[in-house]
């Protein structure tokens, strides 16, 4: 399993990744198929610490790009094929990014024009 990296390092991991090292990419790819496997679970049941402000923000676009980008998945495969795999790798996300206390989103805008008949995805 590899290590959760601690801000800022994250953020340095994914600013490399953003830019085509392939190195970058390589550990992302380790990281996030530890975090898809589960190996991260125990660190993302962790409370985040009460005596502090915690700054937060919508990462579900960017963890697509991350999963096009290492696995070829697609949208409707991100959103609607693996529940655990959409949470895990929003967490590892935000844990690269320094986020300790997570939130969720989800792309209910697609969902709700879906079931009206718009295809979405």
């Amino acid at each position: 399993m590899a290590d959760i990296l601690e801000f800022p390092e994250g953020l340095h991991l994914l600013k490399r990744w953003q830019s085509g090292d392939a190195e970058a990419k390589q550990e992302m790819r380790t990281i996030f198929d530890a975090a898809i496997a589960g190996d991260y679970d125990a660190n993302f049941a962790i409370p985040a610490q009460t005596n502090g402000v915690h700054v937060s923000g919508s990462v579900h676009m960017l963890v697509l790009s991350i999963l096009h980008d290492l696995y070829g998945i697609d949208s409707a495969e991100y959103y609607k094929k693996d529940p655990e795999r959409y949470a895990r790798t929003n967490l590892i996300t935000g844990r690269l990014l320094g986020i300790q206390k997570f939130y969720t989103v989800w792309a209910l805008y697609a969902f709700t024009c879906e079931a009206l008949g718009q295809v979405m995805m």
